[in-house]
């Protein structure tokens, strides 16, 4: 037999662990988390103006479509916001499409 409150007490050790799981995540998970996004979101950058750089509009063309999707995942996540988003992509595709013509 359990002595009297054994129940409550296994109760609040229950209810703490939970919180704990679901509690959200500390600011250095989430300055580590953010950071990482931050750097695949120059990367591409980076890479994209790297190929705009030698000419190549067939690369230029592929690089884009990668650093469309993740500017859009970098909105999803907080990292920027949807108007800068929307001018880097304007800026990016007049520079992909301008290959075409020199």
């Amino acid at each position: 037999m359990r002595p009297p409150g054994a129940r409550v007490a296994m109760m609040r050790l229950l209810c703490g662990a939970l919180a704990l799981a679901l509690a959200p995540p500390a600011p250095a998970e989430r300055a580590d988390r953010n950071r990482a996004n931050r750097s695949r979101l120059r990367t591409a950058l980076r890479d994209l103006r790297e190929s705009l750089a030698k000419g190549d509009k067939q690369s230029a063309q592929q690089t884009f479509q990668q650093t469309v999707s993740a500017l859009d995942k970098a909105i999803q996540k907080g990292v920027i916001h949807e108007n800068t988003a929307s001018r880097y992509k304007s800026r990016l595709s007049a520079r992909v499409n301008a290959l075409g013509t020199k």
